[in-house]
C-alpha cells in the first residue's frame, strides 16, 4: 500500500485514558471473556462421549461455534501485544540495551508463573518429569517442547506467553538494529514498515511450508475438539485419580482414518511453536508503525506539538467502511456452523491452515483501527470506538493477564470437583454457563488479589534480582 512508502501524518490521535488506549483494553477484555468460554466448553466435553448422537448434537450446535470462536483468541492477544510493543519502540528516543529489555520483560511475566506454580502444587497437578518444566518456563522456551511429555493443566496457557516473549525479543532486536542503521526518524519508521510487512508475509509462507492436509489440518482439528483427543495418557490418569472423571482416550476419540497422534502432531508443529504463531504479533507492531497513537487530535497537547486534524475524504471513508464490513464478516464466519455438504478439498484445508489465523488477525486489526482513530479521521468508527471504550471492559482488562493464566485449572477444578452433574443427561449448555460464570468469578477474584497485592512487589523483587531499573509509571505501557 502507498501509505507504507511515506511517513504517516502527525498525531492522528486515539481515545486514551491517561497512558492507556481504551479501545485496546476493550478488545483485550472481550478476548479474555471469549477465551474463558472456549475452555469452559472444552472442559465440559470431558464429561461427554466423543462419538454418537449426544456428541454430534453438542458439537454441531450454533452455541458451540459461537463459544469456541474459531480458537483465535490468543492471536488477538498477540496482535494487541505487538501493537503496544510497536508503540513503545516507535516512541523511544533511542535504543535501549537488549539485556535491560529482556530482564524487565521477564520480571513482569515471572510473578504470574510463580503463582501458577503454587496453584499446581496445591492441586497436585504434576506430570511424569516432575518440576523440570519450570526451567522451560522461566526461560520462556516451554512452547518448543513436546506437549505429550511436558504438558501440564496448570501451565497450559503458558505457551502463548513464551511466544509473546520470544517474538517481542526478536522484534526489539531487529528494530533497534534498524534504528542504528538509519540517519533519521522518518527513515527508521519507513524501514520498519517494510521490515514488518515482509515478516508478516513470511509468516504465511512458513505456515504453508509447515502444513500438511493429511497430517496437520486446522479444519480437521476443529472436528477433534473433545478434551480426550488433546491430552496425553498421564493427564488422563491425573484427572481420573484426582476427580474420578473417566475421560475418554485418544484410542476412543480419534477416528481410525487418522493417526492416533494427530492432535499431538498438530499442537507440536502448528499450534505451539513460535515459528508458526508470530504473524499476528508482527501485524500488531506494523499497525503501530502505520498510525500515530501518541495524542488525541484536538487536545491542547496535540496543538502544542503542531498536530492538525486530518481531512475526511469521502472515498477514504467508503474504503474504510468496506474494510470494516469485510472484517465483521470474517470474524462472524468462525462463529457460525459450517454449511453441510461434501468434505472440503485438500486445497481448502491448505488455505485455512495456512491463512486463517493471520486473516482473522487482519480483520480484528481493521476493527480495532476504527476504534483507535480520532473522531475527525476518515478511518474512525464512532460505533466501534464507543463499543471498545465502554467502562465495563476496564476491570477485566486490568487483570486479564492473571485471568488468562489462572482460569483453565480453576474451571477444571470447579467443574469436576464441585459442580459435576450426577448424570450425563445434565451435561449441556446450562452446565457450560454455570462453570463459566463460577470460574470467571473465582478467577477474576484471584487475579484481582494478585494484581493488587502481589504483582508489583514481586516484579520489583525480580527487577532488583536482575539488576534492571523499573520503568517510571509515566512511561510504562501496559502489555498483554
Amino acid at each position: 500500500p502507498g501509505f507504507l512508502l511515506k511517513p504517516t501524518p502527525p498525531l492522528q490521535g486515539v481515545v486514551m485514558s491517561g497512558n492507556r488506549l481504551e479501545p485496546v483494553d476493550g478488545m483485550r477484555a472481550m478476548s479474555t471473556l471469549s477465551l474463558v468460554m472456549l475452555h469452559s466448553v472444552m472442559i465440559t466435553t470431558g464429561l461427554l462421549p466423543c462419538t454418537g448422537a449426544v456428541w454430534k448434537a453438542f458439537s454441531t450446535d450454533w452455541r458451540y461455534f459461537a463459544a469456541v470462536g474459531g480458537g483465535c483468541q490468543v492471536d488477538v492477544f498477540l496482535l494487541l501485544s505487538g501493537l503496544l510493543l510497536g508503540r513503545r519502540l516507535r516512541a523511544a528516543p533511542e535504543a535501549e540495551g537488549i539485556t535491560s529489555v529482556v530482564m524487565r520483560r521477564a520480571s513482569r511475566l515471572w510473578p504470574v508463573f510463580v503463582v501458577v506454580w503454587m496453584l499446581q502444587e496445591v492441586l497436585d497437578d504434576h506430570m511424569p518429569w516432575g518440576r523440570l518444566h519450570l526451567l522451560q518456563l522461566v526461560t520462556f522456551l516451554h512452547n518448543n517442547f513436546d506437549v505429550d511429555t511436558w504438558g501440564s493443566f496448570s501451565f497450559s496457557p503458558a505457551w502463548s506467553v513464551c511466544v509473546d516473549f520470544q517474538v517481542g525479543l526478536l522484534l526489539t532486536v531487529g528494530l533497534q538494529a534498524l534504528r542504528g542503521c538509519t540517519t533519521s526518524r522518518a527513515a527508521f519508521e519507513q524501514g520498519a514498515r517494510f521490515f514488518l510487512l515482509t515478516l508478516f508475509v513470511l509468516s504465511f509462507a512458513i505456515r504453508f511450508m509447515l502444513q500438511d492436509p493429511d497430517h496437520y489440518s486446522l479444519l480437521t482439528m476443529g472436528e477433534l475438539t473433545h478434551l480426550g483427543t488433546s491430552i496425553d495418557t498421564p493427564a488422563h490418569s491425573f484427572v481420573q485419580r484426582t476427580y474420578g472423571v473417566p475421560i475418554l482416550t485418544k484410542h476412543e476419540c480419534v477416528p481410525p482414518s487418522l493417526s492416533l497422534n494427530y492432535t499431538t502432531n498438530y499442537l507440536n508443529r502448528l499450534y505451539l511453536p513460535t515459528l508458526s504463531r508470530f504473524g499476528p504479533m508482527v501485524l500488531g507492531t506494523l499497525m503501530a508503525f502505520c498510525m500515530d497513537v501518541s495524542l488525541p487530535v484536538g487536545t491542547a497537547a496535540a496543538k502544542k506539538e503542531g498536530g492538525s486534524a486530518p481531512k475526511r475524504s469521502t472515498l477514504a471513508m467508503f474504503a474504510w467502511g468496506a474494510a470494516r464490513l469485510w472484517a465483521i464478516c470474517t470474524v462472524c464466519v468462525v462463529l457460525v456452523p459450517p454449511p453441510e455438504g461434501p468434505p472440503p478439498e485438500a486445497a481448502v484445508h491448505t488455505f485455512v491452515t495456512m491463512a486463517l489465523r493471520n486473516i482473522y488477525s487482519v480483520a480484528v486489526a481493521v476493527l480495532l483501527h476504527g476504534g483507535l482513530a480520532a473522531a475527525d479521521s476518515s478511518a474512525a468508527s464512532p460505533a466501534l470506538r464507543s463499543l471498545f471504550s465502554l467502562s465495563i471492559w476496564k476491570p477485566i482488562a486490568n487483570v486479564s493477564y492473571g485471568i488468562n493464566m489462572f482460569h483453565f485449572r480453576i474451571i477444571m477444578h470447579i467443574a469436576y470437583a464441585f459442580m459435576r452433574p450426577a448424570t450425563q443427561e445434565e451435561v449441556g449448555w446450562a452446565f457450560v454457563g454455570k462453570i463459566y460464570v463460577a470460574g470467571l468469578a473465582v478467577t477474576t477474584a484471584c487475579a484481582w488479589v494478585f494484581s493488587g497485592y502481589f504483582e508489583a512487589p514481586m516484579r520489583k523483587g525480580f527487577e532488583r534480582l536482575c539488576g534492571v531499573e523499573a520503568v517510571p509509571p509515566s512511561k510504562h505501557v501496559k502489555s498483554t
